[in-house]
């Protein structure tokens, strides 16, 4: 650099340092004097996620309160909805729920409620940091920052949902921000009250153009792992294997108990994230589409065609963002949908069974049902239901029953070209359910539907036997969800009764799965030493 500037005519290397650094002084005193200002009126205070979604250790996603209560405040919603303040630790005994977006949806109220509704001393709290979207990598993160700032007494992780979509967001964020130093350095300007106030001042109060839609991100996320083989699939488990050990240890070392669970998915949804395997050739993929394009043709439309829809919805479809509607808006939203009334359900067993209606801030569910109103329910939720609806009937002529049966035997042909293959499996399973032969055996088709995707969406089998593992070689108590709510279910299917799309449960089956969630902790009688 020295030469460089030596080299300039007429430009002295010490004036020229000299100016710099008085030009410099200006503005960093400008900078700080605006911060303080900024302080000072409470402007410019950034409440937004980090840049790196969770992805960066460094970044704070729990911050101390500012009036120094000794309260800590969440850094992790963003705009989408209200920070959490945590107390600071009382009496109580502190169970922390930590996971995606199922655990964000679980009603903490009602599981402090039932923790202390026996009375037992010192009583219970429940804190909830589940975000939507966090799969494995980004909960250990929040929870090394948790277990210092919170000293839980007890925590409970519920995730494997998330790991292939969390992946895919982490590559995408990378593509948008050249490299981690980059979104580092973007970061710590963030923290900056005076470059967060430009921000708002300059950010769109309306978008402009031609948005892009939900489906078009998610579309443009997966594309890069329509194509993984199976050695790419089990990367993807192993670190969620290592990042559970991670939380196990961390949360032993920190003095508290740890409850980790299996997570529960709706076995009717087909796999979409994936292709057919590359490892079958050109030819072998041509041959195996072929013969599923035939198989479709043979079911009933009415089920095979609308069925794929369920890999679509989404909570907001069945209406949950919609519990405070009137009763005249939910009349008027029904000439509009035009929903009919609920079709009848399979009968749910034990817990499951006749639930009663729900309300309140856990969003509503109506009587006899685990799901919401079904007034306010979106025609594609309306094109599902009346699918497994005739799913489960199975009201069928002779002439159907016996293009179910041809297509058996083409998708077996398929299975015997292309064994293991998800896009084959999952036909097959429904062919299989819909003949009502072997319902065994079809719920087990559909459970290696699940098992061998290559991009699953939710949690499967292999996941839920890594969580087993754990629990056995670490010594960790279980909290097998997913496996009290198959032997609740009809032929253990689990599907859209209790399910709002691949992962989520209804708002009834949420409460169901408080209360066992319930019976869990009170089984491991956590106490508090110190």
């Amino acid at each position: 650099m020295t030469r460089l500037l030596g080299a300039l005519p007429g430009v002295p290397v010490i004036r020229f340092l000299k100016r710099l650094l008085f030009s410099l002084v200006p503005l960093l005193l400008l900078l700080v004097l605006l911060e303080l200002l900024l302080w000072g009126l409470g402007l410019g205070k950034s409440a937004e996620l980090s840049l790196s979604r969770g992805f960066d250790p460094r970044a704070l996603y729990l911050a101390p309160a500012e009036d120094g209560s000794g309260a800590w405040t969440t850094r992790i919603y963003g705009e989408t909805r209200e920070e959490l303040v945590i107390p600071p630790r009382g009496e109580r005994l502190r169970v922390l729920l930590l996971g995606g977006s199922n655990t964000q949806g679980f009603p903490a109220w009602l599981l402090e409620e039932l923790l202390n509704a026996d009375g037992h001393e010192p009583g219970y709290e429940v804190v909830n940091l589940g975000r939507s979207g966090y799969g494995s990598e980004r909960v250990a993160i929040l929870l090394d920052q948790a277990l210092p700032a919170l000293r839980p007494d007890l925590v409970v992780i519920y995730t494997g949902h998330n790991e292939f979509r969390e992946n895919a967001f982490a590559d995408e964020l990378l593509d948008a921000w050249s490299s981690p130093a980059l979104k580092s350095i973007t970061d710590s300007l963030q923290g900056l009250r005076t470059v967060t106030l430009v921000s708002d001042m300059l950010r769109p109060s309306a978008p402009t153009g031609v948005a892009e839609t939900p489906e078009d991100r998610q579309r443009r996320r997966d594309q890069s792992y329509e194509h993984h083989t199976w050695e790419q699939t089990q990367l993807y488990w192993a670190a969620y294997e290592h990042n559970l050990r991670r939380m196990v240890a961390a949360t032993r070392e920190a003095g508290a108990e740890v409850l980790i669970s299996t997570v529960v998915s709706n076995f009717l949804t087909p796999p979409a994230g994936t292709r057919l395997a590359p490892a079958l050739g050109e030819e072998r993929r041509s041959q195996v589409a072929s013969l599923v394009r035939r198989a479709g043709g043979l079911l009933p439309e009415e089920i095979w065609e609308r069925l794929p829809l369920g890999n679509n919805t989404r909570p907001t479809d069945w209406g949950m963002n919609l519990r405070s509607a009137t009763e005249a808006e939910r009349v008027q939203l029904a000439e509009q949908n035009g929903i009919p009334q609920p079709p009848t359900l399979r009968p749910l067993l034990g817990a499951l069974a006749d639930p009663p209606a729900t309300a309140g801030m856990l969003a509503e569910s109506i009587a006899g049902a685990h799901w919401t109103d079904p007034r306010l329910w979106v025609d594609s939720v309306k094109s599902v239901v009346s699918a497994i609806d005739a799913l489960h009937r199975r009201d069928f002529d002779d002439a159907q029953r016996g293009r179910i049966g041809k297509a058996i035997e083409v998708l077996e042909e398929a299975d015997a070209l292309a064994p293991h293959e998800p896009l084959v499996l999952f036909p097959l399973g429904i062919a299989r359910l819909l003949s009502g032969d072997d319902d065994a055996l079809a719920v087990t088709t559909l459970r290696e539907a699940m098992r061998y995707d290559r991009s699953p969406r939710h949690g499967t089998d292999l996941s839920n036997e890594i969580v087993e593992r754990i629990a056995a070689d670490l010594e960790v108590p279980l909290f097998d969800a997913a496996l009290t709510f198959e032997e609740r279910s009809p032929n253990r299917l689990i599907g859209y009764e209790i399910m709002l799309d691949t992962c989520h449960l209804h708002p009834g089956a949420r409460v169901v799965l408080m209360q066992d969630l319930k019976h869990a902790i009170d089984a491991l009688g956590v106490r508090r030493d110190d």
